[in-house]
């Protein structure tokens, strides 16, 4: 059987810190069938000159091979606003396919899904959809955008969400059924480390205790909450160490230089270095309004490090046991700063965190995930 993957998050030579998930998913299902992946590049003709993301993106090859996977980057037009992007990144696929394969794989809802369901209509093969947490729990939220992405989740053989939580969203939104499918993590990097090794390595005071937030900067991941709690919490031997970028970078850098050498700005890192950060450590900050399940909660908790985390999406479905951290509600400064210094009170055990975890590999994710794929096209009425 072979798979088209298409992913506009996957990685590229000239974005190589797009998500990493993607890539090391996808490299684990080649394990047990040929996969091919369609990672279009958007395209906006009045802004192909002008920013500097745009330049960047124009140089990112038509082919390549990333993770052992050959990768397509065909070109997709975008026009102001979303509402088109999905008829659009369809019909700039129209005459691309790649050598038979006999099944699709769109991992987000919007527009890969949307394209994915109007592909497998041209092409004949059935489609599996993987939904990922903000494609369904912000987008639909764009009149223009809820009916297309409700037809995607009508459409598609199978829909796979990270958790329960998700899973129920996609039901509200059409799904006619729709399933968990556990996703994996890189057990063997992201494994119990010796704590102070790591944070000299990494430049940060060893005589500090160090909280360590990773993701986007916006306001949707709650960072701004997490820094005004911080603050306010007035902690000289704790530090924060903020791994990520986005639009709220500003509002870090103005904290940084109040806190004075207590808040390390790390900027995006790649995801090989992730490994030190999480042993450098203390305690794992994860203060989102909302969330599918995110990676950042697996690889904390592979790497034996606790976590204090908004109770949103599928976040309480990981964490279920007192070893593991605690869940606050989202959006009280007043519970995080309490978590923060109950579980500084606290040293639970690191290989008692990952055990009490449960988590699969990326192997043992991606058999899941072959073996959906595999019943799904067994039952299509164009399977031989």
């Amino acid at each position: 059987m072979r798979i088209l993957a298409l992913s506009h998050l996957f990685p590229n030579s000239q974005e190589p810190l797009r998500e990493p998930f993607q890539a090391q998913q996808l490299a684990a299902l080649s394990r047990f069938h040929p996969v091919e992946v369609v990672a279009p590049v958007g395209w906006v003709p009045i802004l192909s000159g002008l920013s500097a993301r745009a330049r960047r993106r124009a140089k990112v090859p038509h082919r390549e091979q990333w993770a052992g996977l050959t990768v397509h980057h065909p070109r997709i037009l975008h026009a102001p606003g979303q509402v088109l992007n999905g008829i659009l990144y369809a019909a700039s696929l129209f005459r691309f396919r790649p050598p038979a394969f006999q099944i699709l794989l769109s991992s987000w809802a919007y527009p890969d899904g949307f394209a994915a369901a109007c592909l497998s209509q041209l092409w004949r093969v059935p489609f599996v959809l993987q939904v990922l947490g903000c494609d369904l729990n912000r987008l639909p939220e764009h009149p223009g955008l809820r009916p297309q992405i409700a037809w995607t989740l009508r459409r598609a053989r199978s829909v796979l969400a990270v958790s329960s939580a998700l899973a129920e969203r996609a039901r509200q939104l059409g799904a006619s059924q729709a399933r968990v499918l556990p996703r994996g993590v890189d057990l063997e990097a992201f494994s119990p480390r010796e704590v102070e090794q790591d944070r000299l390595s990494l430049g940060l005071d060893p005589n500090l205790d160090w909280l360590l937030y990773v993701g986007r900067l916006e306001q949707e991941k709650g960072i701004a909450e997490l820094l005004q709690t911080f603050e306010e919490l007035e902690l000289p031997q704790v530090g924060l160490a903020v791994v990520g970028h986005g639009s709220l970078q500003d509002l870090c850098q103005r904290a940084q230089t109040r806190l004075q050498g207590r808040l390390v700005m790390a900027g995006p890192r790649p995801h090989h270095e992730m490994p030190r950060w999480y042993g450098a450590a203390r305690l794992v900050m994860i203060p989102s309004r909302r969330e599918g399940l995110p990676n950042v909660l697996r690889e904390a908790l592979s790497a034996g490090r606790p976590v204090v985390a908004t109770r949103v999406g599928g976040i309480p479905e990981l964490l279920r046991h007192p070893c593991q951290g605690q869940l606050v509600p989202p959006g009280c400064r007043q519970a995080l700063a309490e978590a923060i210094l109950k579980q500084l009170q606290t040293r639970p055990e690191p290989q008692q965190i990952r055990r009490c975890s449960q988590l699969l590999d990326w192997r043992e994710s991606a058999a899941l995930l072959a073996a959906e794929l595999e019943a799904v096209q067994a039952q299509s009425p164009h399977h031989c």
